[in-house]
């Protein structure tokens, strides 16, 4: 009964620790699926999707302009409104900075001159 509990044990650490097995490419794919932070064009909007609900969208035409920050595995996008305002955001797969290269490429600034 002892060997049970123990076996039992294992098998639930086993379980628990499944997406160090499968590695961070098969949680890049849940959230790719789940629409996890990730950012895509929606007309005329750029949209930041925190999941299933939660969504931050931009009109294109309010940004003036736009920066970017490259850290080791993210980049920071800084987007200065039109109103003033300032937003920066956590792109880690890379799609809002090919967006906001593809959209709004003659608004961007070089990283050292826009200030945060």
């Amino acid at each position: 009964m002892i060997t049970f509990f123990f076996s039992l044990g294992r098998s639930i650490g086993r379980a628990l620790r499944l997406p160090d097995y499968v590695g961070w490419k098969a949680q890049r794919l849940a959230n790719k699926v789940g629409r996890v932070d990730c950012y895509y064009k929606r007309g005329e909007y750029i949209v930041q999707s925190k999941g299933y609900v939660d969504e931050v969208l931009v009109h294109i035409e309010s940004i003036a302009t736009w920066w970017y920050y490259p850290k080791m595995t993210f980049d920071i996008v800084c987007i200065r409104m039109v109103d003033g305002n300032v937003w920066r955001w956590c792109d880690t797969n890379g799609e809002l900075l090919a967006l906001m290269r593809s959209e709004l490429g003659d608004r961007e600034l070089d990283m050292g001159s826009g200030e945060a």
